[in-house]
This record gives structure tokens, C-alpha cells and sequence, in this order.
């Protein structure tokens, strides 16, 4: 996490990406997402290798988040217009 210069604080990055682990798996899906949610990061994705998807939560105007999960194609990165995560080659080793 970036720490900031002036106030030596850490400061949460606004766009986390979240791999699963075989190993930490339970706390990949739902502690690490819901403690996002709590810092009110913008976009949260999460990839999940086993099943070759990535999930997606973008907060909403009203605080809520919408989720989307991704198994083919392209995922857009809200906060980075015109970029987009190619799952095909994201998973191609795998």
C-alpha cells in the first residue's frame, strides 16, 4: 500500500486487484472484498483461476456495489478508461 510522504499514513490504493489463492481462498472471496467495500474502493476486481473468471464490484452513486463476473472477452478498469483486462490472455497459462 502507497504511504503517503507528508503524513507517512498509508493510503488504500482506489482500485484493488484481488488474485484468489488455493491457500487463502475463504478469505480471497469474502474477507478481502467486504474490507474494500468498507474502505470504499471504487472498483474491486477479483480473479478467480480455477474457474477463469474475474469478478467485479463498482460502487454505486449510492454507496452500494454492483457485481459482475466475467468468464470471457474483455473487463473494463472504470477508473483507467480504455483499458481493459483480455481474460483470454490473463488466463492463457493456466
Amino acid at each position: 500500500m502507497p504511504v503517503s510522504q507528508k503524513t507517512h499514513e498509508r493510503v488504500a490504493p482506489e482500485d484493488p486487484d484481488e488474485p484468489w489463492s488455493p491457500r487463502t481462498g475463504w478469505r480471497d472471496r469474502e474477507d478481502r472484498p467486504r474490507d474494500y467495500k468498507e474502505r470504499g474502493e471504487a472498483e474491486i476486481r477479483s480473479a478467480h483461476p480455477r474457474q477463469r473468471t474475474v469478478t467485479v464490484r463498482r460502487r454505486q452513486a449510492d454507496g452500494t456495489y454492483a457485481e459482475t463476473v466475467y468468464g470471457s472477452g474483455s473487463v473494463p478498469v472504470r477508473l483507467l478508461p480504455g483499458v481493459t483486462i483480455d481474460l483470454n490472455e490473463l488466463f492463457a497459462e493456466l
